[in-house]
């Protein structure tokens, strides 16, 4: 009987063990990481496939269910509900309360938005001037719609996955990098910057098309040489 016993709780904490451990090979063994959304999900794909493991036959689904029955309805385990399902619980609420009470403290510095931009930059051995340069393509304005599409076109194929499909830097890989990507949404970002300072990909006519349509699409107008 006691190995019986033994061997049920060898049962439910190995499928403990294969969930817990899913979940944190999916969490540290993937580069660059995955979104929790899909981090969460996958867990409980995890978790179902356990579940229909065990349950597809009776003796393993019977051996990993009798502990917790036995937990859940015996008289002997008055004590062990008590500490998973009362004590735990007050614990890990105290715990919780804890941390959200603690005192805010202000920041030691103000938030810096953007560092002071370059002069000039220099992109796949091109240099180019930035003070005063303006974005060509506004100079074709009956060609602006057009050239606004494709450069939402060239977005979606190269920024996305980091800025995001919304442009507020909360793409798919945003959480893998330190410091995050940008949110042109926020105006403290690229409504400060003249459009000559977001040059940095791409070919030169791409870069203009995709400085374009992310001003375009955050709902920003870009500083002009004459307002500073």
């Amino acid at each position: 009987m006691g190995q019986r016993s033994s061997g049920s709780w060898l049962s439910v904490l190995g499928a403990i063990v294969a969930l817990v451990g899913g979940h944190l090979a999916l969490k540290y063994g993937i580069t660059p990481p995955i979104p929790s959304t899909l981090l969460y999900a996958y867990t409980v794909i995890i978790g179902i496939a356990i579940y229909v493991y065990l349950a597809s036959d009776t003796r393993r689904w019977q051996r990993f269910a009798s502990p917790i029955v036995h937990l859940f309805v015996d008289q002997d385990t008055r004590i062990a509900r008590g500490i998973l399902f009362v004590l735990l619980p007050l614990g890990v609420g105290w715990l919780v309360y804890a941390w959200g009470a603690s005192a805010a403290q202000l920041p030691a510095e103000q938030r810096t938005i953007h560092p002071t931009p370059p002069g000039q930059i220099t992109v796949r051995g091109k240099t180019y001037n930035l003070i005063g340069l303006e974005n060509p393509l506004r100079k074709e304005p009956d060609k602006l719609v057009q050239y606004t599409a494709e450069g939402k076109t060239i977005f979606f194929e190269n920024c996305f996955f980091c800025h995001g499909d919304n442009l507020d830097g909360n793409g798919h890989f945003a959480h893998g990098f330190i410091p995050s990507p940008a949110n042109f949404v926020d105006v403290g970002t690229i409504a400060q910057l003249q459009e000559s300072y977001v040059l940095n990909f791409l070919t030169e006519e791409e870069i203009w098309k995709v400085i374009l349509y992310i001003y375009a699409g955050a709902g920003q107008s870009p500083r002009t040489w004459e307002t500073q």
